[in-house]
This record gives structure tokens, C-alpha cells and sequence, in this order.
């Protein structure tokens, strides 16, 4: 009998691709060369590197206290890696080589950088490592100029590559201590510099190259409808963000109460941003509201737009159930949106997603319940953080067990790959190619 290796499908080399930049990051961590002072377990050396890798930013120990220069080197390796992804990192490698893609490397191209067609899927990559690497250098630039009257230039030349790094891929890690931002609230320009450089990676770069597009070639007569929606939606989440937070928070001691109308406004602005799976923050989460927690969640879960570093479901994706909902509602054949039908196909997309996000937060708090002794609404904020890729936390990320701390890092894991694509990767089967149409379902509904 003829043996037969099965032929990993793209989504498997991506997913080995993130599992292996982490096993080799937890390995460096581990290194005394990376510690200052004694060396954390193999377990949060894990957590760390999956933190980093999946550009999340929930982490049991401080980056700066914790890290010499060379385990920091390995942190910011690992959220400009996980950020771009690993097949784009080596195949732009392999592109400055002159090298020659099969079609098989352009698939796998394709599925990485969420590309349309296989074709183009090398010349955009080019086009998202340079931008990344343009919105990172002035992102730098900026920063340099405020930190360097914090510090001496090499250590404000560091500090600065580093937070652009983190700021653009969404990680939210930072070598300012264990408070993140906490101590520069009121600090204008570093927030509208930190904040500039988490929108600008939470957009997608398609919508960059859309917008770099109408502004160089005058015969683009408008903007595509994806750039146009995504626009759209980011400045209402963000706007309705920031309202919500200041509401909440207005009056508490612990978070805005004390600030003038200016700070409250940027710090509840920033938090807003943040949300969009940033990760930093200059408050005390620790302090917020219940209600604002629960705020925050849907807001975390939303998270930024396709095609960038930002994780979360996507604010398209909420964008078409809810066209599709109140489509129901008055009972219209078509989705129609600024003058374009929403498909079937986009819908059931969209809700197999969603759906395949409840169940797994649905499946991790149910263990997270049986092996932790912290407040539910606490677990289930941190949950959503690891799994949208957000990075806020409560407080609680040291304080999980050894079981919790191994859900979050499957869920920071599952969250940056895509639940979607995971589930593809272990059970899709490419041999059943047969199509039989059966007759319609006679069932009632609500």
C-alpha cells in the first residue's frame, strides 16, 4: 500500500508558524542572559512570550524591571514578528532575495496577509512591511522627542523604537513599570503620539493603501467602500467609546474624579482607543466601575478592522449582523449598505465567527470558574482581553493559577490566529469534495 503524507493547508503552516515563534521566543526569555534577577518559571516565561508574539500584552511580571536589554530585544523581536505575522516576515525575507514564489508560497502568502487574489498577494506584503516600517520610524521619531528629556539618548532612542513597535502592532507593552501609563495620564503628547501610532495599525493596511492611493493618483476618483465603512465606523466606536467611559467614570476617585474637563476628556478618549486591542492604559483598571467593565468588554470583543494589528472580531464583521438583524426586523429581501448588498455569504461568515468566540470564551470560563477563586466579571475581563488581543487587565494576570494562566494563553493563541482559521486547521477535510442538496427544514423559530 502506497503511503501518504497529508499536505498541510496554509491556515496549519500559519498556526505552526505562531506556535513555534513562541516555543523559541519562552526559550530565549528562559536564558539567564535575558533576566535581570532570577529567571520566572518556564510557565510565565510561556506566557510572556505568547503575550508578545500574539501582540496582546497581558503579562505576570514587569517588562522593564524583570528584562535585561537582550530579553527586551527578544520581546519587541517577537510583537514586530507576531504583528506581521511570521510567513510575511520570511517571505519578505525571501522577496529581498529575489526569490521566486510557486504558487503554493502565494497561497500561503495570501492567507497570511489576508489578501484577495494569490497573484498580487507578494507585491502587497512588500507594501505591508514598508508601511509598518514607515509608521514605526515617525512613530519613533516623535516618541525620541519626549523621552529624551526623561532620559539619556540611548536609553530614550530604545524606549522610543520600542513603544512605536508596540504601539503600532497593538501589543501594548511598555517599559515605563508596572503601571503602564498610569504615571503620564496627563501627558498630551505622548498619549496623541501612542494613540496616533494604535490607530494607525488598527485601520488595516488596505485602507492605507487606499487612502496613499487617492492621494497619489489624481485619476482615483473615490475612496474604496472599505475604506469608506471602516472610516466610518472607527470614528463612531471611538467617539461613543469615549463618551461611555467618561460617563461611567466621571465621579469616581479612582479614575477621573479628580481631573479637570481637559484630562477627563483625554484620558477617557485614550481608554477608548485602547480598547480597540491596544493594550495600554492610564488608569488603574483595577478601579473601574462595574458597569464599565462590562462596557469595556463589548468594546474589547469589537476590536479594530480587518487586514491590521489589531485583533477582536472586527468592526465590519459587527457591522454586517447588525444590517442583518435590523433586515429582519422590517422584513427586506436585500441588506443594502451606502448603496451595496450586503451578501448571505458575508453574514454567515460573520456569525460563524462570532459564534465560534462564544463558544470558546464560553468554554474557558467554565474551567477558569472551576480552577480560580476570583470575581467572575474579573475572569471574564480578562478572558475577553487575552482572546481579543487587547492586553487591559484587572489586576488579576499574576494572581491566575497555573490552569488560568495556561487558559489565557491558549486564548491569546486562538484569539491572534483566529478562532476561524484554528478551527479550519484541525478539522477541515479536503478529501470530501461532494456537493448533495437536500430538501428544506421544516422547523418553527423563537
Amino acid at each position: 500500500m502506497k503511503s501518504r503524507t497529508k499536505k498541510l493547508r496554509p491556515t496549519q503552516w500559519i498556526a505552526l508558524g505562531f506556535i513555534g515563534t513562541i516555543l523559541v521566543g519562552t526559550v530565549l526569555l528562559c536564558l539567564p542572559i535575558s533576566n535581570k534577577a532570577e529567571p520566572l518559571s518556564v510557565l510565565n516565561q510561556l506566557f510572556i512570550a505568547t503575550s508578545a508574539t500574539c501582540v496582546t500584552g497581558l503579562t505576570v511580571a514587569s517588562i522593564a524591571t524583570q528584562y535585561t536589554l537582550f530579553g527586551q530585544v527578544v520581546i519587541l523581536l517577537l510583537v514586530q514578528v507576531g504583528g506581521l505575522g511570521l510567513v510575511s516576515v520570511l517571505s519578505f525575507i525571501l522577496t529581498l532575495s529575489k526569490h521566486r514564489f510557486g504558487l503554493d508560497e502565494k497561497r500561503l502568502i495570501q492567507e497570511s496577509v489576508g489578501k484577495a487574489t494569490v497573484e498580487s498577494a507578494p507585491l502587497f506584503l512588500k507594501r505591508v512591511v514598508g508601511y509598518t516600517f514607515l509608521f514605526e520610524g515617525i512613530g519613533a521619531v516623535l516618541l525620541f522627542v519626549r523621552f529624551v528629556s526623561m532620559t539619556d539618548v540611548s536609553e530614550a532612542l530604545w524606549f522610543a523604537v520600542f513603544h512605536s513597535v508596540s504601539a503600532f502592532c497593538n501589543a501594548g507593552l511598555d517599559l515605563l513599570g508596572s503601571t503602564s501609563l498610569v504615571g503620564y495620564a496627563n501627558d498630551w503628547y505622548l498619549n496623541l503620539v501612542i494613540m496616533a501610532l494604535i490607530v494607525c495599525g488598527g485601520l488595516g493596511f488596505t485602507v492605507w493603501f487606499d487612502l496613499s492611493d487617492k492621494l497619489t493618483n489624481r485619476s482615483k476618483r473615490k475612496l474604496r467602500y472599505h475604506t469608506v465603512v471602516v472610516l466610518k465606523l472607527t470614528g463612531i466606536l471611538t467617539v461613543l467609546g469615549m463618551v461611555l467611559f467618561m460617563m461611567t467614570e466621571w465621579s469616581n476617585p479612582g479614575t477621573l474624579a479628580d481631573l479637570n474637563f481637559a484630562d477627563k476628556t483625554l484620558v477617557s478618549l485614550f481608554q477608548s482607543v485602547t480598547l480597540r486591542t491596544a493594550g495600554f492604559s492610564t488608569v488603574n483598571y483595577a478601579n473601574l466601575r462595574e458597569v464599565t467593565k462590562l462596557m469595556m468588554l463589548v468594546f474589547m470583543l469589537i476590536g479594530g478592522s480587518a487586514g491590521g494589528t489589531a485583533g477582536g472580531i472586527k468592526t465590519t464583521t459587527v457591522l454586517v449582523l447588525l444590517l442583518y438583524f435590523m433586515n429582519v426586523r422590517h422584513s427586506k429581501n436585500d441588506v443594502v449598505y451606502r448603496k451595496r448588498r450586503i451578501s448571505v455569504a458575508l453574514f454567515t461568515k460573520a456569525f460563524y465567527l462570532v459564534s465560534m468566540y462564544g463558544i470558546v470564551l464560553f468554554g474557558a470560563m467554565c474551567i477558569l470558574l472551576c480552577s480560580d477563586t476570583i470575581a467572575s466579571l474579573d475572569l471574564l475581563f480578562e478572558s475577553v482581553s487575552a482572546i481579543a488581543t487587547v492586553g487591559l487587565s484587572v489586576g488579576i494576570t499574576s494572581s491566575l493559577s497555573v490552569v488560568g494562566k495556561l487558559v489565557m494563553i491558549v486564548l491569546m493563541t486562538i484569539g491572534r490566529i483566529g478562532p476561524m482559521a484554528v478551527f479550519v486547521s484541525l478539522f477541515e477535510n479536503e478529501g470530501n469534495t461532494h456537493h448533495v442538496e437536500y430538501p428544506d427544514a421544516d422547523l418553527l423559530i423563537g
